[in-house]
């Protein structure tokens, strides 16, 4: 396991967190949390830790995530309040209006193997009429409820689609977004606050991102002269990602978001980054 980013606000003060709010997120590859103060509106810490493992067992995370949480002294603190996110494939948007939570495994079987033990939940994005149906980690969240008490848990997922929805409300054409990590990536595409498609992505090879997003444009007939791709996540215009794809779609640009607290850190890194993370409040 590598440490990527570490950055801490000279304002953090290690013992006086209770006026504070964790947020941490559960990736297959990697681990990032993020401290809010409450009071001043402040993020006054940002962590990112990437695994040097690929395909790990929910176990062998879950052991990458104990040896974190142990060896920061962060993670040891109560907080006046933690949101944790998982980041996972299992998951599905269904219509609000025809969603029935005991048929929740039938609306995963035609994308995800879901065995008959599989623990099945789901998020409701009220404003926009969605609901993101999804299998969770459930050993570490276990493992959270015994660190930190009761704590609020959504699919990344969700957070990524809802907060797009509302920063895209004022579009007039169709807007492709694309979330990059170090081994998969999501589509979303929307039409105003219109969810038109969500899905994830392996990343096994430069030529799968290209492949998959060159795909989703012919598939929903958008023009690639015409409409937007917006990255965000893990990329930049340094990338072999970003040089392979501005071959074929010459309108790319990163998303540019102004969070609504302040703080050197978010001054220190790209807006498009740590999206998921500095998003769940």
């Amino acid at each position: 396991m590598t440490q990527v980013i570490k950055k801490i606000n000279n304002n953090l003060d290690f013992n006086y967190l209770d006026n504070s709010h964790l947020s941490i997120q559960i990736n297959l590859d990697g681990f990032s949390f993020c401290i809010l103060n409450n009071d001043l509106k402040e993020i006054t810490a940002l962590y990112h830790f990437d695994y040097f493992q690929n395909n790990l067992t929910l176990d062998n995370i879950l052991n990458n995530i104990q040896q974190i949480v142990l060896e920061e002294p962060l993670l040891q603190n109560q907080y006046q309040s933690v949101n944790i996110t998982i980041k996972n494939k299992l998951n599905t948007f269904v219509p609000l209006e025809l969603f029935d939570e005991q048929l929740a495994s039938n609306y995963l079987q035609y994308s995800t193997k879901v065995l008959s033990n599989d623990f099945i939940t789901h998020d409701v994005l009220e404003k926009d009429q969605l609901v993101n149906v999804y299998i969770p980690f459930v050993n570490i969240t276990n493992f959270f409820l015994d660190q930190f008490g009761p704590f609020n848990y959504k699919h990344a997922g969700t957070v990524l689609v809802e907060r797009l929805i509302d920063l895209n409300k004022d579009s007039d054409t169709i807007k492709v977004y694309v979330h990059v990590s170090k081994n998969d990536f999501e589509i979303i595409v929307l039409k105003q606050q219109e969810l038109i498609l969500y899905n994830s992505f392996v990343l096994n090879t430069y030529e799968d991102f290209a492949y998959f997003i060159l795909f989703i444009f012919e598939q929903l007939q958008l023009d690639r002269d015409v409409h937007n791709i917006i990255l965000l996540g893990d990329i930049d215009n340094q990338s072999n990602l970003y040089k392979l794809i501005y071959k074929y779609v010459r309108n790319i640009e990163f998303l540019e978001y102004d969070y609504p607290y302040q703080s050197e850190i978010l001054n220190s890194i790209p807006k498009h980054q740590h999206f998921i993370v500095l998003n769940q409040y």
